[in-house]
């Protein structure tokens, strides 16, 4: 049986991919397939929080402060400006 490929248009499955990567400790195919994610969908909130986490459980917290604080922004962008 053939492997289904990821459909090379859409983020999640990449972001999916990416998470059960860092979950079985395969930190550099879970980055691979996160920037893919990322690629695909600059705006993709989910797929910075998850890269953080694979930067985070490499040690490399520069990178995982960057990647929160760019969904931090990201989700702003979302919400929009408080009614005031």
């Amino acid at each position: 049986m053939r492997r289904s490929r990821l459909d090379p248009k859409l983020p999640e499955p990449y972001r999916h991919r990416g998470v059960a990567r860092l979950r079985k400790g395969e930190y550099a195919a879970a980055l691979a397939d996160l920037d893919e994610a990322i690629r695909f969908d600059p705006g993709y909130v989910e797929a910075y929080l998850a890269r953080a986490e694979v930067y985070e459980a490499k040690g490399d917290e520069e990178n995982a402060r960057r990647d929160r604080a760019e969904a931090q922004r990201l989700q702003g962008e979302e919400t929009g400006p408080a009614a005031g």
